[in-house]
């Protein structure tokens, strides 16, 4: 006997449609209340309003520049000789007059000695030709010495008084010999490295170091083509079109970590009539480019003359 099992109904009871329908209508229900309470808990959006107006505003430009002393000084001996001690730290803050080298001071000491030993024996030459001419005065005039006698006499006092000078100028310089032994920093300022070492001969053409003075300090920056049409044409000089007095706003200095360098503001002020393109100085000085005084770290900046 072969059983059959009919198929299942693909109709729907009337009790199962409903249901399905009321399950749908409560899930869009439940939908549109939840984004009916989304929408009202969004804030309301703030907007800020400006007045529209014009009005100038400054242009602003940026340069690479390269700090350099206001003063380089190279320090050179005046005499020869040996490097006996150095006196500074390199790299230290130097005052003018401040001794940083010592030459070997006893070939010049000597040397001193005996101008004036020299100064001793002109003028004991003087005092004999100045006797000599006293006591022949009266007797030339009594005819009882030649009259030569008495011209040659005062010739020698007369050459005497010429040998007592050259000795004092001899003195004099042995002096100045003796003190360039002591070689000095010429300005204020930062002292270099050491260009020669204790027991060198050195000379006058020498460089033993050098000292750059940073307050005032220089600052060199190039300006394109562009920027230098562009001060030209904001010129105010009627004379010469060559005239430049653009860079009369303040600069400033920022460091290479972008800080601003405070003390580091400037004016730009043209020392010459005449500008040339991407040559340009800028001194961070106290005034020293005006004749009236400044306060105290502000900065004068100008165009680096070509000389």
């Amino acid at each position: 006997m072969t059983l059959q099992i009919p198929p299942p109904s693909l109709t729907h009871s009337p009790a199962t449609l409903p249901a399905v329908i009321l399950m749908l209508a409560l899930g869009i229900f439940t939908s549109g209340c939840n984004k009916g309470q989304a929408a009202a808990a969004m804030p309301i959006p703030e907007v800020q309003v400006a007045t529209v107006e014009t009005r100038d505003v400054p242009i602003y430009g940026e340069w690479v520049a390269t700090l350099d002393g206001y003063v380089n000084a190279e320090i050179r001996p005046q005499v020869s000789g040996y490097i006996i001690k150095q006196n500074y730290t390199e790299g230290s803050l130097v005052r003018k007059g401040q001794v940083l080298f010592e030459i070997d001071p006893r070939p010049f000491q000597a040397a001193l000695d005996r101008a004036k030993g020299d100064l001793a024996q002109a003028e004991a030459q003087l005092g004999k030709s100045t006797l000599d001419v006293e006591r022949d005065a009266p007797l030339a005039e009594a005819r009882a010495i030649a009259k030569s006698q008495l011209d040659n006499e005062v010739q020698a006092k007369l050459g005497a008084q010429a040998a007592v000078e050259s000795a004092k100028a001899a003195v004099e310089q042995a002096e100045l010999n003796l003190e360039w032994t002591k070689v000095t920093s010429l300005v204020d300022g930062i002292a270099g490295i050491a260009q020669v070492q204790i027991g060198n001969l050195v000379g006058s053409s020498s460089i033993l170091t050098s000292v750059s003075q940073v307050d005032p300090i220089k600052t060199f920056f190039p300006i394109t083509e562009h920027e230098y049409l562009i001060a030209q044409s904001k010129t105010r000089a009627t004379s010469s079109k060559h005239t430049i007095s653009f860079f009369g706003n303040s600069l400033q200095l920022i460091l290479t970590d972008g800080s601003i360098y405070i003390p580091a503001r400037a004016r730009f002020a043209s020392l010459l009539p005449f500008l040339i393109p991407e040559t340009f100085c800028v001194p961070a000085s106290t005034d020293v480019c005006v004749s009236k005084p400044a306060p105290k770290k502000t900065l004068c900046c100008y165009r680096k003359a070509p000389f």
